[in-house]
């Protein structure tokens, strides 16, 4: 499987805030990132915007409206 073959993992959430995202989605996130051997982690949200270090990697969390205009 070519390296390059996946630029990005997104999960969407309709949580508005850290405290609504189940620490399944997490798990399933970083799950699918060692399988695709992929580090870009993205996590839309209703409004929630942050970013977290697990591991080896960086996930992201945006805001659906700001996702939309980037």
């Amino acid at each position: 499987m070519d390296k390059e073959r996946f630029k990005q993992i997104v999960q969407v959430t309709y949580a508005s805030g850290m405290d609504e995202i189940e620490e399944i989605e997490i798990k399933a996130l970083i799950k699918a990132s060692e399988l695709l051997k992929c580090k870009n982690l993205l996590v839309i949200t209703l409004n929630y915007e942050d970013e977290m270090k697990l591991e080896d990697k960086k996930i992201f969390f945006i805001p659906l409206w700001k996702w939309i205009l980037s």
